[in-house]
């Protein structure tokens, strides 16, 4: 298993560091372990491809470890238009905080296109499994 740091400054980029988030590779596997607010600018620094990432897990949700997934949830859908399944999971109340958030950032971004609201319609349609530990939201297939 190859684990990539992309970032591990704190909340304010203290140093010109990037907020937490750590890249987990496996057998052709990408997983994300946090996703900050400049999360998705380190990625593309790192020449680490967004589309390539299949998990992002959540530890909490600061801005600076979740912040990051609104944009790279816009691009997915604006810029390069994935094509696989993301699976999201974090704590409970994942998909509303990241709904409110996606909201504040960009107001009826979800709705822009009706079928493009998240958790809603298709594309980014999430089923939500839970267990004792946590939520997690799945993409569908061809988004």
């Amino acid at each position: 298993m190859k684990i990539q740091v992309i970032g591990c400054g704190d909340a304010f980029g203290s140093g010109g560091r990037f907020n937490t988030c750590f890249l987990f590779e496996d057998g052709g596997q990408r997983i994300l372990v946090d996703c900050g607010a400049s999360s998705l600018v380190a990625l593309k620094k790192f020449g680490v491809d967004p589309d390539s990432i299949g998990m992002v897990f959540l530890t909490h949700l600061h801005g600076d470890h979740f912040g990051g997934l609104i944009f790279l949830l816009r691009e997915a859908t604006l810029f390069k238009r994935r094509t696989k399944a993301l699976v999201i999971g974090g704590p409970e109340g994942t998909a509303e905080r990241l709904e409110n958030a996606m909201e504040a950032f960009f107001p009826g971004g979800w709705i822009a296109n009706p079928t493009r609201k998240l958790f809603y319609n298709y594309p980014f349609k999430l089923a939500v499994f839970s267990n004792q530990l946590s939520y997690f939201l799945t993409t569908t297939d061809q988004i």
